[in-house]
């Protein structure tokens, strides 16, 4: 990395990265007070804007820490690495690096990216040195993909957004590359995280599943150049911004298309009726995670690394197919160079040889969106939703025409200058606006809320059965009806399942060995988890037994509802479900009560938790309970299967407080007993049986 390597002195010598221990870096071009551990900075935009000599990056440590900093050229691939010691959080680091280093061939846009790696918090603060005043600029790094992000990182000194944006929210999209917990920190100003209000300084925390992404929305422009927002995340995310300073764009990428494992983009907007064929003018295409080849409708073949990126024009029918994850991100120029289109519509390839995986996105259940000049508002939707869409609460007045090969129609209609509120409480929508401004056309997405889900109806049948007191109650719960979404959307059969269970606590207890519940306002709630064969769940299916005994209470019957249902595909991600279920009645022939008219399950008995060990028994046992302290009365009493009491037991205060009393079986003969145990104004039962 330095000039002292001899092998290596004439080409370092014009392109070193030199590191200088300075003071403490000026409160002016303080990056914010959010620390991170990792951090990515790109180059390449920021000096293809600026006429600079060198490029600066300032290492504040929090305290003492070691980092390991590495810079990876674009034209040839060279690295340099160099571990760095920070020992005083007073002072900071600058790492320089000569604008030459970032220089590409053909004309190519200059391109580098530093990656920084910290043992301890640290704070980046990135800018350049003007070649004619020599004055230092803060400036944006360009995020890719890390663990810690400040979005955005801080402003050129002095500068101020450009007009065209001042009304606009700033929005920054998250897109986790694999299953990811993200914590996003607001500044001194409030946040909208998919569509979710965040107070000022208040932390907001999601989980994404791979290729998930959240939008992030803010007006508070000063605040945001002030601060900034803190994005950190558990796995590898990309982080993608936009905005513009004084008429120039920082980021040119808003929002990025969906990420799929084998994916098919038609770089085309389908044409609403009436409305002429609109098209971007080029795409961005970038490699997620994995080297992969791409090819390109009119031929062309993209060999791109893990992270590249390659700029495309897009012709009406071009397409873009890869066999590993890409982003694509297709943009049109509007008025005076502006980024006007931010949404690609993804529709089936026109050619066989392209992987057919392309699904329409984003996917949106409802949105509020603000439309501008003369506009027309296309959307595409299922069945479910077509049924149901509301435009500012009247139904959808439109047309609509199916998409052929698909599930899926479309409709288009002509809107006013203002705030409109499309919503569907069901089924899937995808909707963009297409507008006329100086007589060009242009369309857009950007201000809809996209809500990322699959769903998945399932219904579930329990067994009615009938018991009495002296029976276990063992009651399957039958996958009834599974109802998966349209073809289109390719979703496998679920693989496993977690369900909850919720029923009256005063008549059925668990049985012992099975999972126990807690009890909620006089109900018992239970979790119970079911894999399937290797082909997935089918209707029909038994998802697992619920093992109950049947305790001594009043009621004839009680039903049993399944309240939350989790599905999982083959390799453990979640499926959002919406799940409607049946629940059984079962019905207890024999019922009875103490003769002090005292239900042995008490829904206020939660935390007593007595149990017989071992049980089943032969011999004498132990009773183990969870301990008690005070003057407060504990009695156990034991009833046979009719209801009988056929002993009891008052624990001493030592037994109370160790939480433990012998159980002694004497001439008892084989049979199922309940153990009844009283703790002041609570009570709760237990099965014991004895062999």
């Amino acid at each position: 990395m330095y000039a002292h390597r001899s092998t290596n002195t004439m080409r370092l010598l014009h392109c070193v990265l030199v590191l200088v221990v300075l003071a403490f870096v000026p409160m002016h071009a303080q990056v914010s007070s959010h620390w991170g551990t990792e951090f990515f900075v790109s180059f390449g935009s920021i000096v293809s804007d600026v006429q600079s000599d060198s490029l600066w990056v300032y290492l504040v440590p929090s305290r003492s820490t070691t980092c390991t900093i590495s810079f990876t050229t674009c034209s040839d691939g060279h690295q340099e690495l160099e571990r760095v010691s920070l020992s005083d959080p007073q002072r900071g680091v600058r790492i320089g690096i000569a604008r030459s280093l970032l220089e590409q061939p053909y004309g190519r846009s200059p391109c580098g990216v530093l990656h920084i790696q910290s043992e301890a918090p640290i704070q980046v603060l990135a800018f350049v040195s003007d070649s004619t005043d020599g004055e230092a600029t803060a400036v944006f790094p360009s995020s890719w993909w890390g663990r810690t992000y400040v979005v955005p990182v801080n402003l050129p000194q002095g500068a101020v957004l450009d007009s065209a944006v001042q009304d606009q929210p700033i929005r920054a999209t998250i897109i986790a590359h694999a299953a990811s917990d993200v914590m996003i920190t607001a500044p001194d100003a409030p946040l909208r995280v998919n569509g979710v209000s965040i107070a000022a300084r208040a932390q907001h925390r999601l989980f994404l599943e791979a290729g998930e992404q959240c939008l992030i929305e803010t007006s508070a422009h000063d605040s945001i150049v002030a601060h900034g927002i803190l994005v950190q995340a558990s796995q590898p995310v990309a982080v993608v911004v936009g905005g513009r300073i004084n008429g120039q764009h920082l980021f040119e990428q808003q929002l990025a298309a969906e990420w799929w494992d084998t994916t098919a983009f038609v770089l085309r907007y389908p044409q609403p009726a009436g409305v002429a064929s609109i098209d971007p003018d080029y795409a961005l295409v970038a490699a997620i995670a994995d080297s992969t080849v791409v090819r390109v409708g009119d031929g062309s073949v993209y060999r791109l690394d893990a992270g590249q990126v390659v700029r495309i024009p897009v012709m009406q029918t071009e397409w873009v197919s890869s066999s590993k994850p890409i982003s694509v991100l297709a943009l049109r120029r509007g008025r005076e160079g502006s980024v006007a289109s931010h949404c690609l519509a993804l529709v089936p390839p026109p050619s066989a040889a392209v992987p057919a995986a392309a699904v329409l996105s984003p996917q949106i259940r409802s949105g509020v969106f603000r439309l501008y000049s003369e506009q027309y508002l296309t959307v595409i939707a299922d069945s479910v939703a077509r049924s149901i869409l509301r435009l500012d609460g009247a139904p959808w007045s439109a047309p609509w025409e199916p998409i052929p090969g698909s599930n899926w129609q479309v409709s288009s209609r002509r809107t006013g200058d203002d705030v409109h509120e499309l919503v569907a409480t069901a089924g899937m929508l995808i909707p963009w606006t297409i507008g006329y401004g100086d007589g060009r056309a242009y369309a857009t997405c950007g201000e809809f809320l996209p809500v990322h889900y699959r769903y998945l109806h399932a219904r579930f049948r329990i067994a009615n059965d009938t018991v009495s007191t002296r029976d276990t109650i063992a009651i399957p719960i039958e996958l009834a009806e599974l109802v998966l979404p349209p073809p289109l959307l390719q979703m496998d059969l679920p693989a496993r399942v977690r369900m909850r269970l919720r029923w009256n606590a005063t008549v059925a207890t668990p049985l012992e060995g099975a999972l126990q519940p807690s009890v909620q306002d006089g109900y018992h709630i239970e979790w119970i988890e079911a894999r399937s064969s290797p082909a997935g769940f089918r209707p029909g299916d038994t998802i697992g037994d619920l093992l109950l005994i049947a305790a001594l209470g009043e009621l004839p019957s009680f039903r049993i509802e399944v309240d939350s249902v989790i599905w999982y595909d083959q390799s453990g991600n979640a499926i959002i479900s919406s799940a409607e279920q049946e629940g059984g009645t079962i019905v207890f022939n024999d019922i009875w009560q103490d003769q002090w008219g005292v239900r042995l399950v008490s829904p206020n008995a939660v935390g007593l938790n007595p149990r017989v060990v071992p049980n089943p028994l032969e011999a004498d046992a132990v009773v183990v309970f969870t301990p008690v302290s005070g003057d407060v009365l504990v009695v156990f009493e034991l009833y046979d299967a009719m209801g009988n009491r056929v002993s009891m037991i008052v624990p001493t205060a030592g037994q109370r407080a160790s939480g433990q009393i012998p159980f002694y079986r004497g001439t008892l003969p084989s049979g199922v007993y309940f153990l009844r145990m009283v703790y002041g104004s609570r009570s709760v039962v237990t099965m014991v049986v004895l062999q």
